[in-house]
């Protein structure tokens, strides 16, 4: 079976346990920070600054994954993790430096999963096979939601009881653990065909491989706003939660609901793999969320957020595995860093408009404005990719009657 290989399960156990250390210990953050008086637009600038550097910094990881060794980015990058967390160890409860350390480790922890992410999609394409993908897939999704619900569970318990100190060492217990099994996965480097280019000209290199299928990555690009989405409400919903005096076993439900529907994305995803048109999978999917953020909005309260983070949980892991597996089909693996690179920079410009967004609501104590907005914006996205996959699809017929 696929799973008793080390190749895979060792990989995957890597993948479950930094899940579990990073998603813990990034929601004990933020909620750690506003108890501390950090305000939602604190919150939403800190967010701002996470995904502003990781614009400048991603063309130069994207070239990075692209010209040596993918499993030694992902060892480095939960090494780098780990060594932030560091300093909550030490600093008092209460101490003045403590906020900042907690914004340290949080723009550390943003950006190298980031960086382990964005390398995680080329990682699997590389060291796998086609036949592969969909199980790898679905695989991947269960484990990894195991382990978001896990978080979750633990996030409705711990938060009450342990200190920011406690997380730290959690974080950094379990994250040590992912960091040897990343080591430890087999991992066979395949022959990546390179024009030759310094490692600056392979960054300057990404925009001629964009340009080359406009229409297709423009298609692409677009789909990658419900991961922006995701982590727009991981802000959000925090924000709202907290004006409204709920507590932080709600946010934890919130996380712990929405790692159910992505388990139960996990366990479907094979099938609708094999049934559904990938392209199809991906535009349906942000039609459907548009209309929960709707729904979500009208009629705002922490129960309603619950259920649609199911439902949300459910289909935003479908959209982000049908993209995932239509590049795996058609991107060389010598330019999949890059590809991956250049969606990231996308995302993360989509998310630093978001955290604006979120600054000007909770400024103007409209933050219940949020999830209306973001769904409106889903459904401009939805009808660019309509028009853009019409005039791709022109461009390969075109292509395919010219040979």
């Amino acid at each position: 079976m696929l799973i008793t290989q080390p190749r895979v399960h060792r990989y995957m156990a890597g993948r479950a346990t930094d899940m579990l250390s990073t998603s813990l210990f990034t929601l004990a953050l933020t909620w750690s920070l506003l108890e501390t008086g950090l305000s939602g637009a604190g919150i939403a600038m800190l967010a701002l600054a996470c995904t502003l550097t990781s614009t400048v910094l991603t063309p130069i990881a994207a070239a990075w994954i692209d010209r040596i060794s993918r499993r030694r980015v992902l060892v480095v990058t939960k090494g780098v993790q780990l060594i932030s967390a560091l300093p909550l160890l030490v600093i008092p409860e209460g101490h003045e430096l403590q906020i900042a350390a907690m914004m340290f480790a949080q723009w550390v922890f943003w950006l190298a999963s980031d960086v382990s992410w964005t390398c995680g999609n080329a990682f699997v394409q590389e060291n796998y096979e086609p036949s592969e993908y969909g199980a790898i897939s679905s695989l991947q999704e269960m484990i990894l939601q195991s382990f978001t619900l896990l978080s979750g569970a633990l996030g409705v318990l711990l938060l009450s009881i342990w200190n920011i100190q406690q997380f730290s060492l959690f974080a950094i217990t379990i994250g040590a653990l992912a960091t040897m099994l990343y080591a430890m996965t087999p991992y066979q480097q395949k022959p990546r065909h390179h024009s030759g280019a310094s490692f600056v000209g392979s960054i300057a290199e990404t925009r001629t491989i964009f340009a080359t299928r406009r229409y297709f990555y423009g298609f692409v690009a677009l789909s990658c706003l419900p991961y922006p989405m995701l982590t727009y409400l991981g802000k959000l919903v925090p924000v709202w939660l907290s004006d409204q005096g709920y507590t932080g076993s709600w946010l934890a439900g919130w996380s712990f609901s929405y790692g159910t529907g992505a388990l139960l994305c996990g366990a479907l995803i094979t099938l609708v793999l094999a049934r559904i048109n990938l392209k199809d999978l991906m535009q349906h999917s942000l039609l459907l969320m548009a209309g929960l953020l709707l729904i979500t909005g009208a009629v705002l309260r922490p129960e309603v957020l619950i259920v649609m983070a199911v439902l949300i949980g459910l289909l935003n892991p479908v959209n982000r595995i049908a993209r995932s597996n239509l590049l795996h089909l058609e991107v060389p693996i010598g330019e999949r860093g890059r590809i991956e690179g250049g969606l990231k920079i996308i995302s993360t410009l989509l998310q630093s408009a978001s955290y604006v967004m979120i600054a000007v609501l909770a400024a103007v104590d409209r933050i219940e404005w949020g999830f209306a907005a973001f769904a409106m914006v889903l459904l401009v996205f939805y009808a660019g990719m309509t028009v853009l996959r019409s005039r791709a699809d022109e461009d390969e017929a075109v292509a395919v009657s010219a040979t």
